[in-house]
């Protein structure tokens, strides 16, 4: 049924391209009214937070979104068991779970879809989907990545965080082992902390019809097939995860020629939306809510009924165009800026330097550990950061960090490098941005 399910849904979608404007509107109330009706009902959090605001059960039938209550990661996270609707879940199995399976294919229960990640925050935070909400974003992503869907199996590629609950690897790997594998006549993961020069006689021979990944790791691609070491055409190009810049776009034109798709996601809602090359971005208002606000954006998950988010603020910071395109009916923005971390740079064990891409800090995650930071102190050493949970111990945390630390430096070549950790009670913003960092220089 999951197969038929899917295809269900990509129709039921794709008819949302062909409605009006006012037609999107009226949807997405209607789903907010159902999801809040139904959080009210089934979370004792949200029960308690409308409560507090002074709103009845009755009053949530005709509720406009700013009369309710905003979330943020630090409150769902503490109260996550209150947060959660069904009983079968609760946040000490889902950090066990996470701990002991690193495969994205693993499911909690056999049923459920888990992601982790720090986001733009350093708080670690955890994101459950069921396998319904898994079907209708392959049903979108079908309809909305790709400028032509059909049965012609394709041959994928993947860069980015491969070891791990991230949304990205999970979302990419999805179809494995169903049905829906039968489109993949080959994939390759890349894996951003292993050096890619490892991956380039397979990719020329793999000879990818899809790659999907960082903008970084397509720069550093692109390098390589500039003094001809890697001789690649792909027909699509998925950018996600960083800001997608103009000289990365006219490299992928140059030199693979096709506009790249600008994918926005998140662990707390795996589409958010999609534009081509680094232009607009169409939000999928049919699958969430978001409101701009000064310093961030509110985001309403409109399917997600296990772990309801509900105006839940992000820092990524959009733009509003002056001129809205019409190709879609859905609400445009002109970027996305979210973590724009440098990459850390360090020199190997041959004395080469190469770098460890942000997000392996990111997505890093140990039992006990709340927040993490890495300093780097000279091209061979980095100092490390680490605020803990109140049900681990110091020394406990330290052995997992300096474990998987050593693992991560081990894959680059660079078990050179000098570490240390220090665990701290916090871990202050940047005093010029105000933001939080996961990666300094000394100098900063």
């Amino acid at each position: 049924m999951g197969f038929i399910n899917l295809l269900y849904k990509k129709f039921q979608y794709d008819r949302h391209l062909t409605y009006s404007k006012n037609e999107i509107e009226k949807l997405q109330k209607n789903k907010l009214i159902k999801l809040v009706k139904y959080a009210y009902k089934n979370s004792k959090l949200y029960k308690q937070l409308f409560k507090s605001k002074g709103l009845t059960y009755e009053e949530l039938e005709d509720i406009d979104i700013k009369d309710l209550p905003k979330t943020n990661k630090n409150l769902l996270m503490d109260n996550f068991n209150d947060l959660i609707t069904v009983d079968n879940i609760n946040k000490k199995d889902v950090i066990n779970f996470i701990d002991d399976h690193q495969d994205p294919t693993k499911l909690l229960n056999d049923k459920y879809y888990v992601i982790h990640s720090s986001g733009t925050t350093g708080e670690i935070g955890y994101y459950i989907y069921t396998k319904n909400n898994w079907e209708l974003l392959k049903a979108v992503g079908a309809s909305r990545l790709f400028d032509s869907f059909g049965i012609q199996r394709k041959s994928y590629v993947f860069i980015g965080a491969v070891d791990g609950h991230y949304a990205g690897i999970s979302f990419f790997l999805s179809p494995v082992n169903k049905f829906e594998e039968y489109f993949y006549k080959d994939f390759l993961l890349l894996d951003i902390n292993t050096p890619l020069n490892y991956y380039i006689d397979k990719l020329n021979s793999l000879q990818p019809n899809v790659i999907s990944g960082y903008p970084s790791a397509m720069k550093m691609l692109i390098e390589y097939q500039e003094i001809g070491q890697l001789e690649i055409s792909p027909e699509t190009v998925i950018c996600g995860g960083e800001p997608l810049s103009k000289k990365i776009v006219e490299k992928i034109k140059k030199h693979w020629n096709t506009t790249p798709k600008n994918y926005y996601g998140t662990s707390e809602s795996i589409l958010m939306g999609i534009g081509d090359g680094n232009q607009q971005i169409y939000i999928f208002d049919d699958l969430i809510q978001l409101e701009i606000v000064e310093d961030g954006i509110l985001l309403t998950n409109l399917y997600n009924y296990t772990e309801p988010l509900i105006r839940y603020k992000i820092d990524d910071l959009l733009v509003k165009p002056d001129k809205q395109v019409n190709k879609y009916p859905f609400t445009t923005v002109e970027s996305v800026s979210g973590r724009q971390e440098d990459l850390l740079w360090l020199r190997n064990e041959k004395g080469k330097d190469d770098f460890i891409h942000p997000i392996v800090f990111v997505e890093f995650h140990v039992k006990g550990l709340k927040k993490i930071q890495v300093i780097k102190k000279s091209e061979v050493n980095i100092h490390i950061k680490a605020v803990k949970t109140e049900d681990s111990t110091s020394s406990q945390l330290k052995h997992r960090i300096n474990r998987k630390l050593s693992s991560i430096l081990k894959k680059k070549n660079m078990e050179n490098i000098n570490f240390s950790i220090k665990l701290v009670d916090r871990i202050k913003n940047d005093p010029q941005s105000g933001k939080y960092r996961i990666i300094k220089r000394k100098s900063d």
